[in-house]
């Protein structure tokens, strides 16, 4: 068999193989307005954004623990047991590590951070009314993007999400998800096409792209090359946020104070 034939025919496979997403269950939330979203084997963290607070409940959605004076919490990150909470109305990262929140050190002013992802000694910021994506490498600090609707440009970015060498933006309002190497050259737009309603937040996996469209009350995916795989349109009211775990999608949904659960299989 030719190298070729050999590569087609595990596409081939992988294409047969994979399984298909299915909704699972409602996760009613009582009194938390969801913005983000993390999942562990035994607990979820959700930022309250309402009522200034992150919440820790059990996989159920009952209360565990509540973490109160944070000023409007948006999209979090969990590495290396620290939560990163980006605190939109104080400008400025937050960061949950055993019992103590302590502000990350950083070498410029933000303007109502959105999101955070941190890979290694790598982060990378979204800072909303400065419509732009600050990343943190290599011991610098690289300022990418400013306000506007071409490509490389932002209008109010709300999400971001590093998966190996790419840095990925969602570019809310301007209903969009852009891609950017460690550079700052685009590499990818996605989601235009769909005519996204406000692609407010974002999960990367290996090959897949999930985006929150917020007034569209949906979720899509996409591959790496921008095409799109499947538009989820059931179980949604205002989705902000999505995270992936051990073969399940989790979606908070600002606007009924849910999560929406689907099953690979």
């Amino acid at each position: 068999m030719k190298g070729s034939d050999f590569i087609l025919l595990v596409l081939l496979i992988s294409c047969q193989t994979e399984k298909e997403w299915q909704f699972e269950e409602i996760i009613q939330l009582n009194d938390i307005k969801p913005l983000g979203i993390i999942v562990t084997d035994e607990q979820m963290w959700l930022t309250d954004v309402d009522r200034n607070r992150m919440i820790m409940t059990d996989l159920k959605g009952n209360l565990v623990e509540t973490y109160p004076d944070l000023l409007r919490p948006m999209h979090i990150v969990l590495k290396e047991g620290k939560i990163y909470i980006p605190e939109f109305l104080r400008d400025t990262i937050t960061i949950l590590e055993g019992e103590h929140l302590i502000a990350m050190p950083l070498d410029i002013e933000l303007d109502a951070p959105a999101g955070i992802d941190v890979m290694g000694n790598t982060a990378s910021i979204v800072d909303f009314y400065n419509y732009r994506l600050i990343l943190i490498y290599d011991g610098q600090t690289i300022i990418i993007g400013k306000n506007g609707h071409a490509d490389g440009e932002f209008n109010y970015p709300t999400d971001v999400a590093l998966f190996e060498d790419k840095i990925f933006v969602a570019d809310a309002y301007n209903n969009r998800v852009q891609v950017f190497d460690y550079n700052g050259q685009v590499l990818k737009v996605i989601g235009w096409k769909e005519n996204i309603r406000v692609a407010t937040g974002l999960a990367v996996g290996p090959n897949r792209i999930y985006i929150t469209d917020f007034h569209g009350n949906r979720v899509l995916m996409y591959d790496f090359n921008g095409t799109l795989l499947k538009i989820f349109t059931d179980h949604f009211d205002k989705p902000t946020d999505i995270f992936i775990h051990n073969n399940r999608m989790f979606v908070a949904n600002y606007g009924g104070d849910f999560i929406s659960v689907f099953i690979q299989k």
